[in-house]
């Protein structure tokens, strides 16, 4: 066999959500990180397939490019894909750089808490890692600021008529309350049918747009929420979140949490001092705090 392409990568994941990162700086050109995402969506197509197809990749996998930084005191910009487009945002994958940053030496760490900056094409993040022995016992994700873009849409399913928010917290979702269907998750199928019919919906409208940023529009994905009752939490639910088209995210969802928390405050069920929580479908949990 001859081989005419190799690429050296690294193979993480966050609560068994996968993330392949190139380790390798690429120089995209653009003196933004939006401008590097418009690049990479045009011209870098071909890299992004290599490493999210098959034989190399896989169905359910997500990954991210490492560029240059645009903005002082951060360590990389970063863009990240998955099988099917590349991504504005990724929480889950935000936390994954940050342990990789340490455990595979990009940064030098101290015990304790440590900062660490990188560049996406809608901001700044800041993460935040925990070391104790020189392991990464911790990391929280700061994203960028969420907001409720529009509420009580109405959509007609094949399962009936049903509200759903729109909020954006790096990408658009959509968020739908699953009580409307009498659901009770895993019913994957069914949100794998109603993922599809409510985004070819919401993108026919045309309406789902960043304002100052045109290029980040349409919804990437569908957060099916179940709320549940939780003793020492004031507000949990659980996130089957559908992106990519069909992908059941194996995470909490980083970007379900940022976007579903605004609807959540301004819907009056949290607050900034309440506990709350998000789970997934394989029971792991991530906990959100409002910090702003």
């Amino acid at each position: 066999m001859k081989i005419t392409k190799t690429l050296q990568v690294i193979d993480y994941h966050a609560t068994g959500e996968p993330m392949r990162i190139y380790p390798t700086v690429v120089r995209v050109p653009g003196t933004t990180m939006m401008d590097k995402y418009d690049y990479a969506c045009q011209h870098l197509d071909d890299l992004r397939c290599f490493m999210a197809h098959e034989p190399r990749g896989h169905s359910a996998i997500m990954g991210c490019i490492l560029t240059e930084p645009v903005n002082e005191g951060s360590l990389f910009g970063v863009l990240f894909f998955d099988t099917t487009i590349f991504n504005a945002a990724c929480g889950h994958g935000s936390i994954v750089l940050a342990t990789a940053a340490v455990e595979q030496g990009w940064v030098t760490p101290v015990e304790g808490e440590n900062s660490i900056l990188f560049d996406i094409p809608v901001g700044q993040i800041e993460m935040k890692t925990y070391v104790e022995n020189g392991e990464v016992v911790k990391a929280v994700y700061r994203g960028v600021p969420s907001f409720v873009h529009e509420r009580d849409v109405p959509v007609e399913t094949s399962s009936g008529p049903v509200k759903l928010d729109i909020a954006f917290g790096g990408v658009f979702f959509a968020i739908i309350d699953t009580a409307q269907f009498g659901l009770e998750p895993p019913d994957r199928a069914t949100f794998l049918r109603l993922y599809a019919e409510i985004k070819a919906k919401l993108d026919a409208t045309g309406t789902v747009v960043l304002a100052d940023q045109p290029s980040i529009r349409d919804i990437d994905g569908v957060h099916f929420i179940t709320m549940m009752d939780k003793p020492g939490f004031k507000l949990a639910w659980r996130a089957d979140s559908i992106f990519s088209g069909g992908t059941l995210d194996r995470s909490p969802c980083g970007r379900a949490l940022v976007q579903h928390w605004p609807i959540s405050t301004t819907r009056a069920l949290s607050d900034r001092t309440s506990q709350s929580m998000q789970k997934a479908h394989l029971a792991s949990i991530f906990n959100p705090k409002l910090s702003r």
